[in-house]
Formats: structure tokens, sequence, C-alpha cells
């Protein structure tokens, strides 16, 4: 399944202009991925009941799956972030 969240403007980060970012490789993460990501969630200082509905751990999850340093998700504009938040969410409950 193609996992791909364009944007409504183009992101430019470290001098590139993005359009959309391929999150795809979410269907390659395995369960030692998402400990990783909760480690690094908790080493931020971020606590959530439930991380997988945090846009914190998202971000983590889609720099995981993307190999884009987490900061390329953290600085995107609000709006696009949600739409990568959701993606992931929906793709860890399962809502495809």
């Amino acid at each position: 399944m193609k996992r791909v969240v364009e944007f409504n403007k183009p992101y430019k980060f470290e001098g590139v202009e993005y359009n959309e970012v391929d999150l795809t490789g979410l269907e390659n993460l395995t369960v030692k991925d998402l400990a990783t990501a909760d480690k690094q969630f908790s080493v931020q200082g971020n606590i959530a009941v439930s991380p997988e509905t945090s846009i914190a751990y998202a971000c983590i999850i889609a720099s995981i799956a993307t190999g884009k340093p987490v900061e390329f998700f953290e600085n995107l504009p609000a709006d696009e972030g949600v739409k990568v938040k959701m993606e992931v969410m929906g793709f860890l409950f399962g809502k495809d």
C-alpha cells in the first residue's frame, strides 16, 4: 500500500523543497522499531497515556519509517504535521 502525504504547499527543509512525504516505509516497521520509538519518546521527556496518539510519537515513527531526521517532521507546518500524524495512527491502529 502506498502511503504518501501530499502537502498543501511546498515545504523547505535543509535547502530542499518537498511537495509530499512517502510513508510507505511504515509497512516495514518491526516491534523493535516501535520499542526504539518508545525509548526515544521517553528520552525526549514526553509523557502520554497512549503515545501512539501523540504528534511527537508520530514524528518519531515517521522518522524511522522514512530515514529522515525527526526534525523534518517536527518542523512541518501544523496542518501538514497533523496529516502525517493521522497517517501514522491509521497504520498503527489498522485503519486503512
